[in-house]
């Protein structure tokens, strides 16, 4: 009995490491996966041709984020506004960039 039991831990075991090692192999791609999202975006940033600066001029609520948005994703362009969690949540624009 002790030794079915001893042999069911050690079964146990390397089923344990296993996953430990699968959950370390997909943080690790997923740290390889955001970086190179991270890079490319970078690259496309600093292609000054690929720079549009717009603006947008309305009362607060009137719809400024929700115009541009739209104005990206038509554009099948990456959405770059409110990347903050706390604005993600809020559903508003806290910050804003400027040069």
């Amino acid at each position: 009995m002790k030794e079915n039991t001893h042999r069911i831990d050690e079964k146990l075991d390397r089923i344990n490491d296993m996953v430990n090692q699968t959950a370390l192999d997909t943080e690790l791609h997923h740290e390889t996966l955001v970086d190179s999202i991270v890079d490319d975006i970078r690259s496309l940033m600093n292609k000054r041709k690929n720079i549009r600066n717009m603006f947008v001029v309305t009362h607060v609520e009137h719809g400024k984020l929700t115009s541009t948005d739209s104005f990206v994703c038509k554009a099948d362009e990456i959405h770059f506004t409110d990347t903050a969690k706390d604005e993600q949540e809020r559903s508003i624009t806290i910050k804003t960039t400027q040069d």
